[in-house]
C-alpha cells in the first residue's frame, strides 16, 4: 500500500504507547488509522 502524497508517519498513524528506552532509541506501539492494526516502531537515535 502506497503512502498518499505528501503523508507522512504521523498522517496515517498514532503512537499508542512507549514499549521500551534504551540507549540506542526507542520502541513504540504503534496504530494504523485505516484500520486499527498495532505495529512497533523502532527509532534510533545518533
Amino acid at each position: 500500500m502506497a503512502p498518499p502524497p505528501g503523508g507522512g508517519l504521523k498522517s496515517r498513524f498514532k503512537i499508542v504507547k512507549t514499549v521500551g528506552k534504551g540507549s540506542f532509541g526507542a520502541v513504540s506501539e504503534i496504530q494504523r488509522l485505516s484500520d486499527g492494526q498495532l505495529f512497533a516502531l523502532k527509532v534510533n537515535m545518533k
